[in-house]
């Protein structure tokens, strides 16, 4: 059987992925234990965290005492500002107080006792549910790699959807067609962001499958199935990530490119009003989509600073928007 460079490319995305989900420590991925937090909140609880309660699983939080990831008052651990700092390796195939961290009582992780899991919207949470379902009995270690897996397999996905991308930008070169795709996947911080229990793998999906769409939009046209998609991701994408709103400042650009083409510009007028109107009538009722109307993204905005002039805390907003969220 003859294997195509691109599933050549997909494996090695699968089996690299699998690789840095399978050998980084649990915790060494950017909150990762807050994310898992809420994954095992929703996991025991059947519903997402909300509210002051306590959302952190005592397993989690014994575990990081044991790995050095526990945060003080001021967030900071063992790692926060110390790079040379590493878990002790042992001689063995056990790690550090891996078989005190393994064996915790199955209790623990129903006991809640601090306030540290992620409050984001649940899609990505809800995907991991039977991830973590499906190990429920094993250790820790077991149910962490385990969604890892879901993250991994996100990944891959969006590295398909970019060579899709690619066949479209590049019709006829099948070098860029595959360079494009290898570029994406080999990219460090992509693979160190996809290996985790983080959501950005589903959003790097959804954002790949919104220009793949919109690309087929400026290519062929309006469809009723591709409003339907696009207004799928799009509400997908809102209940996945706070910032995710901020893909509209995409949409006037791709109408106005597609009504100066189309000739058929009454139903590409009405498919694109219907579309805004549904997005705006749903954001009303539910609470992740208000941003479409009231224009607050909470991870875009900062908190109120005392006694700094507006021109400065303008500035520091306009910083941290481009740094942090574009």
């Amino acid at each position: 059987m003859k294997i195509s460079p691109v599933q050549l490319l997909l494996f090695a995305t699968f089996l690299k992925g699998m690789a840095w989900a399978s050998i980084v420590p649990i915790w060494h991925f950017p909150d990762e234990q807050a994310h898992f937090a809420q994954v095992n909140y929703f996991a025991q609880e059947s519903k997402m965290p909300k509210g002051p309660g306590f959302d952190l699983s005592k397993e989690i939080f014994i575990s990081e005492q044991y790995l050095g990831t526990e945060r003080d008052g001021q967030g900071n651990n063992k790692f926060t500002y110390h790079p040379q700092y590493k878990i002790d390796y042992t001689n063995s195939r056990t790690g550090k107080s891996e078989f005190e961290i393994a064996n915790l009582p199955k209790s623990f992780k129903s006991e809640f006792v601090k306030r540290e899991a992620t409050h984001n919207p649940g899609l990505y949470y809800m995907l991991a549910f039977p991830f973590y379902k499906f190990v429920d009995g094993q250790s820790l270690f077991a149910r962490v790699i385990s969604v890892r897996f879901l993250s991994v397999i996100l990944a891959t996905l969006t590295v398909f959807v970019v060579f899709k991308i690619s066949q479209l930008i590049f019709e006829k070169n099948k070098v860029f067609q595959i360079a494009l795709p290898a570029l994406v996947s080999f990219q460090p911080m992509f693979t160190f962001s996809t290996s985790g229990v983080l959501p950005d793998s589903l959003v790097f999906l959804l954002f790949s499958l919104f220009i793949y769409l919109t690309l087929l939009v400026l290519k062929n046209g309006w469809t009723m199935s591709r409003i339907f998609w696009l207004t799928l991701i799009l509400i997908g994408g809102f209940f996945t990530r706070q910032n995710f709103p901020i893909i509209l400042i995409f949409l006037p650009f791709v109408g106005l490119i597609t009504f100066i083409k189309s000739s058929q510009k009454i139903n590409f007028l009405m498919g694109i009003i219907v579309s805004l109107i549904g997005l705006l009538i749903l954001s009303f009722f539910v609470p992740v989509l208000r941003s479409i109307h009231t224009f607050e993204f909470p991870e875009v905005a900062t908190k109120t600073i005392n006694n700094v002039s507006f021109l400065t805390h303008l500035k520091f907003s306009i910083k941290q928007t481009f740094a942090q969220t574009i």
